[in-house]
């Protein structure tokens, strides 16, 4: 039995609830709602247009001060960590000049200039305003002077320096090159250069006439191994010769000189060996005129030749 209630949701539930009316907006109220809207909109776009003005005749009067002020003018080029390279030259190489606009410079262009030195392993620039520039270099440290042949010749060099041109040894037969420790040939050797290094020979030019661009991974082994060897100071190194056909290497060691004939790296042990014989032939006041201390196969067998 259905209540009188229940008829009441009954109907309503599948009658059809009337949408509340909504007042009828004239055309002419249309039009003032879109005016005043596209109103708005202009002036948010003036006023941005405005203030973008302001700030962008303020930029170009701030960036047309900057690069005319004569505030700005450089006038003091420090350059730091040279001692090779001149003070001189690294000013030519980096473009500045005193008096020009601090703004001006372009740090890419001053760097490339400065890294195109023979001396300069990397560099790098800083402006302190409102009119200093401060260069900082970092120079290749020589640890050998490399003698480059023009052409595959027999026989050894003395690795003696002469007073020849820049980058030769031995007149025209070959040129000679600093080495860096990290073996980078990276300048020709001058008159006015150190030379109190060890000296690497052996090495050619490739078919196209070009010198190498670092030292051969045996040498740099045996310098680094004779850096930590127990006779490092007693015995220096005079000169090491790269045997390309055989692979191997010759080393004059010391005053007077011994030949030290080395197979491939490593090098530690060989050294250790060497330095023993040297100590105990030392002691018994002798002095051997070759080592040989190759054998592959026979690695621990050192075979020596007295005076």
């Amino acid at each position: 039995m259905l209540t009188g209630d229940s008829k009441s949701s009954t109907s309503v539930r599948h009658g059809r609830e009337k949408a509340p009316k909504v007042p009828a907006v004239s055309w002419n109220e249309r039009v003032e709602k879109h005016r005043r809207g596209w109103a708005q909109v202009g002036l948010r776009v003036l006023t941005v247009s405005f203030v973008l003005g302001i700030g962008g005749w303020c930029a170009y009067e701030a960036y047309h001060y900057a690069h005319h002020a004569q505030a700005f003018a450089v006038q003091r080029i420090e350059v730091r960590g040279q001692n090779q390279q001149s003070v001189s030259s690294v000013n030519g190489a980096s473009g500045i000049v005193s008096g020009m606009n601090i703004f001006d410079v372009r740090s890419q262009e001053v760097l490339q200039g400065i890294r195109g030195l023979p001396w300069v392993r990397s560099a790098s620039f800083q402006r302190h305003l409102p009119s200093t520039v401060e260069i900082h270099i970092e120079e290749h440290v020589a640890a050998a002077l490399v003698q480059v042949a023009r052409s595959h010749s027999p026989g050894f060099s003395t690795g003696e320096i002469q007073d020849e041109p820049a980058g030769t040894l031995r007149g025209d037969a070959s040129e000679t090159w600093l080495a860096s420790k990290q073996g980078v040939l990276f300048k020709p050797w001058k008159y006015r250069d150190p030379h109190d290094f060890p000296v690497v020979t052996g090495l050619v030019r490739d078919m196209e006439g070009r010198v190498p661009e670092e030292l051969p991974g045996s040498v740099l082994t045996l310098m680094h191994n004779h850096a930590s060897w127990s006779l490092h100071g007693k015995e220096p190194l005079q000169e090491i010769h790269v045997d390309t056909m055989g692979g191997g290497l010759v080393v004059y060691l010391g005053d007077p000189t011994v030949e030290l004939h080395l197979g491939q790296p490593p090098y530690g042990r060989a050294l250790r060996r060497v330095a023993r014989v040297l100590t105990e032939l030392k002691r018994r006041r002798s002095r051997p005129l070759y080592i040989h201390a190759n054998n592959p196969n026979r690695p621990a067998r050192l075979i020596v030749r007295l005076k």
